[in-house]
């Protein structure tokens, strides 16, 4: 997974990178975040070492207005990789059967 990820940063922009971690890094989405009004699955995971889940998929769970939280136990960051099945099952779940 790092070698994947890390693939696929070597594809990005320089000046693109750098505004993404500008942005990431500066902007307050607080308020956007309680003003939410679409369903919203917020999906976290519990040993996320990048984005720590107390201070990321925690809090902003508790900013968005009814929405539905699952904070994966153990998971790291790429829990997408890690927690596939769980997570495709959780997404299934959250949209409901195709019309």
């Amino acid at each position: 997974m790092v070698d994947w990820a890390s693939a696929l940063m070597t594809q990005i922009p320089v000046r693109v990178a750098i505004e993404c971690h500008r942005t990431l890094s500066t902007y307050d989405a607080r308020q956007d975040l309680k003003a939410l009004a679409t369903p919203t699955l917020i999906v976290h995971g519990t040993h996320d070492a990048s984005a720590p889940f107390p201070l990321t998929g925690q809090a902003t769970a508790r900013l968005v207005p009814g929405c539905a939280f699952k904070p994966y136990t153990d998971a790291p960051h790429g829990l997408m990789i890690t927690h596939a099945d769980q997570l495709n099952a959780d997404l299934q779940a959250f949209i409901g059967p195709p019309a």
